[in-house]
């Protein structure tokens, strides 16, 4: 074998290396990007929880928010006191509190995530959401309207094959 011919050879061998390490490095690019997109997920997410847990906690700051809050809001959390028997101000923090608990679980369910993850998600949807106040909640249009329709219809999916 000549030189010229080991010297292809070698080029051919490095040309496959540089195409597997770029092959490697998209799919490093594309899992750290989701990555990425499931951190700022998440923390937007413990935002909104954070200033719900505030006007939860802090019955000032619920008064004030329920005394300034637009008709949308108001009418939710009227039709929520009315359904489940409670006054407007139990009503709003049992909205923040479902707001809680959909924004970490729509987060959950936009999350990569593996089969078992997904079949907790829908435990957890089946027995949480199934009864009230989540129940009432979920079925509520200004409430649903929060939540982008994909996680709305995963939803309704669980709670359809947890009611047959």
């Amino acid at each position: 074998m000549n030189w010229d011919a080991i010297g292809a050879i070698a080029e051919l061998a490095g040309s496959i290396v540089i195409l597997v390490t770029l092959a490697y490095l998209a799919v490093q690019v594309k899992y750290a990007r989701l990555a990425s997109t499931d951190a700022n997920r998440e923390n937007r997410v413990v935002g909104i929880r954070e200033l719900n847990n505030n006007l939860v906690t802090d019955s000032y700051a619920r008064a004030a928010w329920n005394k300034a809050m637009g008709p949308v809001q108001r009418k939710l959390i009227t039709d929520i006191s009315q359904t489940l028997g409670l006054n407007f101000d139990e009503a709003s923090v049992v909205v923040l509190q479902g707001w809680n608990w959909m924004f970490t679980h729509w987060a959950q369910y936009r999350a990569v995530k593996i089969k078992e993850d997904e079949e907790e998600l829908k435990n957890v949807v089946a027995v949480w959401y199934g009864d009230n106040p989540m129940l009432a909640l979920i079925e509520h249009p200004a409430f649903r309207a929060s939540f982008d329709s994909d996680f709305i219809a995963f939803v309704d999916e669980v709670l359809a094959s947890n009611a047959t």
